[in-house]
């Protein structure tokens, strides 16, 4: 449902792009109760990009561009999603306002994600809607699991442990 883009211009290593990847998954599983699974997340090294501001050639900015469906979130809860997502950046890259220089993350945005969608398979839930539709999926994803498909079997017990489904 989400998608997210990392772009980093600082070099960032697996563990850190596993710790990030991690991170953005559960604030926004947490905040608006999406399951993990269907959290995307991509990294683009944009280092070697040109990148300009106010006319002037600079070094690519370390920025997230977070799609998700305006309909089912109000600006400010979308604010607080970003703010947290910052937080993780910089507790993941020991970041601080004295040491931030190129691992600075400089913007965040949220944007409008999609109005129809099909992800693994399945027709995805306009916003709003995804609890139940969650419900309304459950023997599907129960046969994709006995099928010996791992992520359903491990969004199943999400499932049940998040929302008693």
């Amino acid at each position: 449902m989400p998608t997210y883009d990392v772009f980093h211009s600082c070099s960032l290593t697996a563990e850190e792009t596993g710790q990030l990847a991690l991170a953005i998954t559960q604030i926004h599983s947490t905040s608006f109760g999406v399951p993990s699974l269907f959290v995307s997340i991509y990294f683009h090294d944009v280092s070697s990009q040109a990148a300009y501001a106010g006319g002037k050639r600079r070094t690519s900015p370390n920025r997230i561009t977070a799609e998700v469906r305006p309909e089912a979130h109000s600006r400010e809860e979308l604010l607080g999603l970003l703010q947290d997502i910052s937080d993780a950046w910089n507790k993941v890259l020991n970041v601080t306002s004295s040491t931030a220089g190129d691992k600075e993350l400089t913007i965040l945005l949220a944007v409008p994600g999609f109005t129809a969608g099909i992800e693994n398979g399945l027709e995805l839930p306009k916003g709003g809607d995804d609890f139940a539709w969650l419900k309304a999926s459950k023997a599907e994803f129960e046969r994709r699991a006995q099928a010996g498909q791992s992520d359903f079997a491990q969004l199943l017990k999400e499932l049940n442990t998040l929302y008693g489904i």
